[in-house]
């Protein structure tokens, strides 16, 4: 289990609550080292040295109308139409059990004067499922960063891509590491 869980709160409305480590005897990790974690599956840890650098907090639903979608006609996951179906109906499963919209959320960046344009910076495909979802906005971990335009916005440019049989590069930084090979594991966690 990660060191952070949802409950269901009922109809009060709290969202995600973080049950401390000392409740569930685990030695608790920064909000950035999970953040940090979750995006090595898919990005080369390389270009992560900006996330422990940010101001991190625990998941919650950010609303659509909080994030810049703006450019969406040029993500991937927008000419991934399957792809965006499946998250939906994983999404609404879900939600329909009573559990969260998922078990790996978002990223989303917050730059400085723009409390209102969060930047999906991983999650593209969750967000889209999230809206075909019908639901308010999509559950991520917000980061705070204390400059606008950082190595944050050309992380997506170096995510892993889907590839059937490839193998990681040799001398890479991480053994996952590789342009052309996706961990789908990674993004189906949901």
């Amino acid at each position: 289990m990660p060191p952070w869980y949802f409950f269901d709160d009922g109809d009060i409305g709290l969202g995600p609550v973080r049950v401390p480590a000392e409740d569930r005897g685990i030695v608790e990790k920064s909000v950035a080292d999970e953040v940090y974690a979750q995006l090595t599956a898919d990005y080369p840890k390389s270009s992560l040295n900006w996330v422990h650098h940010a101001a991190w907090e625990v998941p919650r639903v950010i609303p659509f109308a909080d994030l810049n979608m703006k450019n969406r006609a040029h993500w991937r996951a927008t000419h991934e139409p399957e792809r965006v179906a499946d998250f939906t109906a994983k999404i609404k499963k879900r939600v329909a059990a009573g559990k969260t919209q998922l078990k790996k959320p978002a990223v989303v960046v917050f730059e400085p004067g723009k409390p209102n344009q969060g930047i999906i910076i991983d999650g593209h495909h969750r967000a889209l499922g999230a809206e075909g979802a019908g639901e308010v906005g999509v559950l991520a971990w917000p980061g705070h960063v204390h400059e606008a335009g950082g190595p944050w916005m050309e992380l997506h440019d170096l995510q892993f891509t889907r590839a059937s049989g490839s193998t990681p590069h040799a001398g890479q930084d991480n053994a996952e590491d590789q342009v052309n090979g996706y961990n789908d594991n990674a993004e189906d966690q949901i």
